[in-house]
């Protein structure tokens, strides 16, 4: 499956040929188990969400070549909770499921918009996958398949309940492993990509240039890397400063509103926002460390995101912010954690389930 690949062409053209090869992953019955989990769930489900937001937003924007997607869904008469992502995320999804879209008008169908979708978070969600590979470097193929390939939150997430983060997460680990290797600029681009899928990305930033800044012998290439990252902000700044649709769907979504909804009253007005307090102390205790390798860089930035998810009431699709980094560090620690990971995803699972909501049955 990975023969179009010239996989050690790509790792020696990057200095990397320790990374473990590819073929190797994809050749263990977990990935095929793993992937085909995935397809099933594709072909004959589709999430609850994916019919009343995303689906109706993305095909509302087919035939249009439109940078302010948005607007119009909203002047259509669309549900202003629909799509509270950025212009990446937009175009990621809509380039296949455009397919789709097509094939179901020629065949007067409503099965392909639906699978096109899906395949779409698939492409993401593999990609992931190699990516947390590759920043691993060695590791037990096993153990990264069943921690994340064959994660029950993971298909949950993506598959059933429908979130679409595994884009933002993906763009944020092709940022670390292209800072691992010394590719500045790359990295720079796609951490800004990432923030312009979904803002909540911001959150790893400051991680990432405090990396940079502790570590001498590539702190020079911190400018390399935000002036690509500054001019994709920029860009989006100008762009949608004044689209109302942006402001609303975005910008004003219920998501941004929560990052200030716990904090402590001091008497009148004057209030403590815990979440923005804490998240300080994080990174001053980030910035205290001697010497912050890769490894600690990843560890810090899930407990960067953690925090989001124990100080807020967190939806179902943040909990995948963490799960590649969660994976990272267990595959790189002697000790088995599974003890303290198991019990974690029967609860979420147990809880979402009952709570969240589905997907419904195609064909039916």
């Amino acid at each position: 499956m990975f023969k179009f690949i010239n996989l050690k062409k790509i790792t020696d053209f990057y200095g990397v040929k320790e990374h473990l090869n590819a073929k190797q992953l994809g050749r263990h019955p977990l990935f095929y188990i793993g992937l085909a989990v995935r397809f099933i769930l594709i072909f004959s489900i589709t999430p609850y969400i994916h019919n009343i937001w995303f689906l109706p937003f993305i095909s509302g924007s087919m035939g249009q070549m439109s940078f302010d997607p948005w607007t119009t869904f909203i002047e259509n008469g669309g549900d202003k909770l629909a799509f509270p992502y950025g212009i990446v995320m937009f175009f990621a999804y809509k380039c296949i499921t455009s397919v789709g879209f097509y094939l179901d008008l020629l065949f007067k169908s409503d099965l392909f918009l639906k699978v096109a979708f899906g395949l779409s978070s698939l492409f993401f969600d593999l990609s992931t996958l190699f990516g947390i590979a590759f920043i691993a470097k060695k590791y037990s193929i096993k153990t990264l398949l069943l921690l994340y390939w064959c994660s029950p939150i993971v298909i949950y997430i993506i598959y059933w309940h429908g979130q679409l983060d595994i884009l933002p997460v993906f763009l944020l680990i092709i940022c670390i492993a292209l800072m691992h290797i010394e590719k500045p600029i790359g990295s720079g681009i796609f951490m800004g990509l990432a923030i312009l899928a979904k803002s909540s990305m911001l959150i790893a930033l400051p991680f990432l240039i405090i990396y940079y800044l502790k570590n001498k012998r590539i702190s020079n290439q911190l400018s390399l890397n935000l002036i690509p990252l500054g001019f994709l902000l920029l860009i989006n700044l100008l762009i949608y400063f004044n689209s109302y649709g942006f402001q609303e769907m975005v910008i004003k979504s219920p998501e941004t509103n929560k990052l200030l909804f716990l904090d402590i009253g001091y008497g009148g007005e004057l209030k403590l926002f815990l979440l923005p307090s804490i998240f300080i102390l994080l990174l001053y205790t980030f910035w205290r460390l001697e010497r912050i390798t890769l490894d600690l860089l990843c560890i810090s930035i899930g407990i960067g995101f953690f925090s989001i998810l124990i100080l807020l009431p967190p939806a179902p699709g943040w909990f995948l912010w963490i799960v590649p980094f969660l994976t990272l560090y267990q595959i790189r620690t002697q000790e088995d954690f599974s003890f303290i990971s198991t019990p974690f995803y029967l609860f979420f699972l147990s809880y979402y389930i009952l709570f969240a909501t589905g997907a419904s049955i195609n064909f039916f």
